[in-house]
């Protein structure tokens, strides 16, 4: 009784009663003491109710301190304490307040009523969301982070421009025929989506009879070119095609990564509806790769793989490894630069011919590197079309054959070791070296340089670099060397690092005031970060020497073993507004600490038992093949013909159309965005008969024999306008229609998205809440879907 004591205090010691005091005077005292107890219990309940931080709260709950004291006479132990305080669930005011937002408590269906602290919790973060506004992209993460249960929390990510609702459109040649086509026939597609889509086709055969003829080994070539020095792409099928049986060409989405102990290999389920195409896992090692370790990776436009694997050079087709060049030393890249391969080095560049059956002049390069010539660590393609290379004396201009100096660059002269060149879609040039990093802005030919190391915003992070004037001392700079840049699309500038992760980010302080500052990330390890790449879901992928990590801007994930687990303790991380820099001497991270004015030391991660040693991570797109019937809408599989063989066929661009070479991992040309033009060819025999009177293009749009001179196949069709027969005369040999065929694609489009579950074990309830809170704080004429496990659960019918 805690006034009855305090009352007792305040009178004389000749009228104080005693403890044990049974008198009149101790009666009266203890009776107005409890009246006094319980207005000021009643007083402390009102106020809590009208307080969300204090309302429910357990630690001021009378029953339970009751209980508390009957179950622990001698005093309630810490730990035991804080667990009644975490499973308290009576929630009353709280619930109350909460109403006035349409916030109720949760139970589960088998009965389990939501806690005072996980429902606390949950009202914050929704209150966070509209607080910070709605109709983002962040909002809608917010709002899905609050809504799933706190224990246990499935993993998620949101995808912009993805939706699964599918485009079908037949191949419509302009012309009579016009629902058939034959080889080198071509049509237009429309794609309205902002990024590519890789499609499925449908190929029906037709029964011969006139004017029409059976489909023999169909393939099916994008035939616009992106560039002069370009190629052409095709897919083509071994089988050939029943009258009225449909061949069904579907994509399988791959990754790969590069490892010091050899390749590991991924691939999406085939038959889910709505694949992942990040491919994240399991991955598996594969056992035929040669070579004890993976360095580097590219895909060519022809679809083939090529791995630097120590000191040697293979190329990969979906089914054999091929040497192509050994005796490499410290390989740092590889490009592709039309027909040739680049492959950067301590050497400098050495170009290897990917399509050396059809080269008249082999490149010396093939042969011998220059033993004296500057390393070279990257080139890149910018989008003026003007070839970079970053090297050790610097950045240099590769035309190919030879580099040249840069004017605007000559401050940087033999200064610098350039390790990274990226340019993001402003024009901006970013370059990682090994004292940080440079930010070329072509516009106002500006160089800068990431110096940091201030905690002040007055204090500028960018120091501009004038021409002539000396670059800045280590004492400067306050950040490690970069080996990696990339520009995400939250526009931060992501480094990797010679030590671990790191970003440049603008964050909220206050209202609509933002600060702009280096964040690192040293809990993930101290490790050089080797590549950064982003898949096409906007996650960024990070090859470490001390792991694999993936980040979708709001979880951090890390390979261990054959999967991907969640980082702990990192889901607040991008929440922290606080500087970092990087102490050069010392060899360590530093972040601010505002309430000390002080730069705290913050030690790096030990390394985990688990951690893998990583090089580089790509994602390539394959194909599968069935035979069965198609309405239209569903393609049914016949039984016993899962071993359809595809090849992918390519044309370079040097032998124009007289040469065409296998290429690579069968797989389907991506429909890029716009309008593009498609052809359909029929695979040559080996042993095809053609005239030799004059000059024809079989049917896969080759020429023979070639002349001097020529372009490519005019349109091989029936017309309904009238056509001179002297255009055909030394040209073109019209093939007869014999298929009818559809391209099937989910568009990505603007305005829609998708926010994957990953979960095997989800409630409908669960889904429901989380169904209406998303829809509450979506972008407004958005379109978007619930997606749990590769399978839309909620929103299928939305838009």
């Amino acid at each position: 009784m805690g006034s009855y004591s305090g009352i007792c205090q305040r009178l004389p010691g000749l009228y104080r009663p005693e403890e044990d005091d049974r008198g009149l005077l101790a009666r009266f005292i203890r009776a107005a003491s409890a009246l006094l107890d319980e207005t000021d219990r009643e007083s402390s309940q009102v106020m809590q109710s009208h307080w969300f931080r204090y309302a429910d709260d357990p630690r001021f709950d009378l029953y339970l301190s009751l209980f508390e004291r009957a179950a622990f006479p001698d005093g309630i132990p810490e730990d035991e304490q804080k667990k009644a305080q975490e499973q308290f669930d009576i929630i009353c005011d709280l619930a109350r307040i909460s109403s006035m937002f349409r916030i109720h408590p949760w139970q589960a269906a088998g009965g389990e009523a939501e806690t005072v602290l996980q429902f606390r919790r949950r009202v914050s973060e929704i209150i966070n969301v509209y607080k910070h506004g709605l109709g983002t992209r962040q909002a809608v993460e917010n709002m899905t982070h609050a809504l799933l249960p706190a224990e246990g929390r499935p993993y998620f990510r949101l995808d912009e421009f993805v939706l699964s609702a599918r485009h079908t459109e037949a191949a419509t040649p302009v012309g009579i025929p016009s629902d058939r086509v034959g080889p080198l026939m071509r049509w237009k597609i429309a794609n309205r989506g902002l990024l590519p889509s890789v499609p499925t086709i449908y190929i029906e055969g037709l029964k011969p009879g006139k004017n029409q003829e059976a489909a023999k080994r169909p393939e099916i070539e994008l035939f616009s070119k992106e560039t002069k020095d370009a190629g052409r792409v095709a897919v083509a099928c071994e089988t050939d095609l029943p009258p009225g049986k449909t061949l069904c060409i579907s994509p399988v989405y791959n990754s790969w990564i590069a490892m010091s102990h050899g390749l590991l290999h991924a691939a999406t389920d085939v038959d889910a509806p709505l694949p992942d195409t990040s491919a994240p896992g399991p991955w598996e090692l594969l056992s035929h790769v040669p070579g004890g370790r993976v360095l580097h990776l590219l895909q060519a436009r022809d679809m083939t793989l090529w791995a630097v694997t120590g000191t040697e050079l293979h190329s990969f087709d979906g089914t054999t490894w091929t040497k192509r060049a050994e005796g490499l030393k410290d390989v740092y890249a590889l490009a592709e630069q039309g027909d040739k391969l680049l492959v950067c080095g301590a050497e400098g560049v050495m170009k290897i011919d990917m399509y050396p059956q059809i080269s008249v002049h082999p490149s010396p390069e093939t042969v011998a590197p220059d033993p004296a010539a500057s390393a070279v660590f990257h080139v890149t393609r910018l989008a003026s079309g003007e070839w970079w290379a970053g090297c050790a004396d610097g950045v240099r201009k590769w035309d190919g054959g030879s580099f040249s100096k840069l004017d605007m660059l000559s401050g940087i002269d033999n200064a610098l070791n350039v390790r990274h060149i990226a340019q993001d879609s402003s024009g901006t040039v970013i370059m990682g070296t090994d004292m940080g990093v440079l930010l070329f802005q072509p516009a106002f030919k500006h160089l800068y340089i990431l110096t940091g190391g201030q905690a002040s915003d007055t204090a500028p992070d960018w120091t501009l670099l004038r021409p002539g004037a000396p670059l800045p001392g280590d004492d400067e700079i306050f950040m490690p060397g970069v080996n990696a840049v990339l520009r995400g699309r939250d526009a931060a500038l992501w480094f990797g690092t010679s030590h671990g992760i790191a970003c440049y980010r603008a964050t909220p302080v206050r209202g609509l005031s933002y600060r702009t500052h280096l964040t690192a990330f040293p809990e993930l390890g101290a490790g050089s970060v080797r590549t950064i790449r982003e898949d096409q879901a906007g996650a960024l992928w990070f090859s470490c020497e001390n792991g694999l990590f993936r980040f979708d801007g709001v979880q951090w994930q890390r390979l261990e073993g054959e999967k991907l687990t969640l980082v702990s303790g990192m889901e607040s991380r991008m929440d922290d507004a606080r500087p970092w820099r990087f102490h050069r001497a010392r060899s360590e991270w530093q972040v601010y600490d505002f309430n000390h004015s002080a730069w705290l030391t913050v030690p790096d991660a030990d390394a985990q038992p688990h951690s893998v040693n990583a090089y580089d991570i790509i994602w390539t797109t394959g194909a599968v093949a069935a035979i069965g019937k198609w309405n239209g809408e569903v393609f049914a599989k016949d039984s016993g013909n899962d071993h359809l063989t595809l090849r992918m066929r390519y044309k370079p661009a040097a032998s124009g159309e007289r040469q065409i070479v296998d290429g690579g991992i069968p797989g389907i040309p991506a429909l890029p965005p716009g309008e593009s033009t498609w052809r359909y060819l029929r695979l040559e025999d080996e042993h095809e008969k053609t005239s030799s009177n004059r000059p024809t293009w079989t049917g896969e749009g080759r020429l023979i024999p070639p002349p001097a001179d020529a372009g490519e196949a005019v349109t091989g069709r029936f017309s309904s306008a009238p056509l001179p027969l002297s255009d055909f005369d030394d040209s073109v040999f019209a093939f007869r229609p014999c298929a009818r065929v559809w391209f099937q694609w989910q568009a990505r489009d603007p305005l829609t998205m998708q926010v994957r579950l990953k979960t095997d074990n989800m409630e409908p309830e669960v889904l429901d809440r989380l169904w209406q809170g998303i829809q509450q704080v979506r972008p407004a004429g958005a379109r978007v879907e619930l997606v749990l496990n590769s399978r839309i659960a909620r929103g299928e019918s939305n838009g």
